[in-house]
């Protein structure tokens, strides 16, 4: 993905009626259902948030009592979100500003369906250089999610990233086990009939 795409497509959100609409659901209700799979949310949790935009993810996690870091390449949608929380960095999630093993968990979401697999495997690669526990949702790549997509792009008058949301759950599952996550657990989360994520976990620690 290419930085002015990503700009130009942020732009396309911030000002399109149906984007907010369609956000605005998900903050207030889709994320709940994905948070509530995550056995490691504890209150005090060191959680990074990657790819954060709006950093709906980490004010629920704040919510809860939870020390979130937000992180996003663009600096315009920091700047524009870091009202909303704080400790919100710009980074690039090639090369995260942190130490190894600096947070109890990873989180993203609506990120690693924008980037081909060859991409993945370096982004999945930092994000558990920096957290053993590593957790991912990407929409679906359903029928019915491609014609929602379609939809939202004639809507926004344009097309943009059309190799997004081709993911298939078992080779996040390769991917993940190649990269050394001894444990590695999917799932389908349902939002609404026609909203649905896949759920990756992955953790370097096994529970004992």
């Amino acid at each position: 993905m290419k930085k002015q795409e990503w700009v130009s497509y942020w732009q396309n959100v911030e000002n399109s009626f149906w984007e907010n609409k369609i956000q605005s659901y998900k903050g207030k209700f889709g994320y709940k259902k994905l948070l509530m799979a995550i056995p490691e949310i504890k209150s005090k949790s060191r959680i990074l948030e990657v790819g954060a935009g709006k950093a709906w993810i980490s004010r629920l996690l704040r919510a809860k009592g939870c020390h979130s870091t937000c992180l996003d390449s663009d600096p315009d949608v920091v700047m524009l979100n870091s009202k909303m929380v704080d400790n919100y960095v710009i980074g690039d999630i090639f090369n995260l500003p942190f130490q190894n093993n600096s947070f109890d968990l990873v989180i993203s979401c609506g990120l690693l369906e924008h980037f081909e697999l060859n991409s993945l495997k370096n982004m999945v690669s930092e994000m558990g250089r920096v957290s053993n526990t590593v957790v991912a949702w990407l929409p679906t790549c359903d029928l019915n999610w491609q014609i929602l997509w379609y939809v939202r792009n004639l809507l926004n008058k344009q097309i943009r990233f059309p190799y997004a949301y081709k993911h298939k759950i078992e080779n996040l599952e390769k991917l993940f086990t190649s990269l050394g996550f001894k444990e590695v657990k999917t799932d389908i989360i349902r939002f609404a009939w026609f909203f649905k994520y896949i759920y990756v976990h992955g953790n370097k620690s096994p529970e004992n």
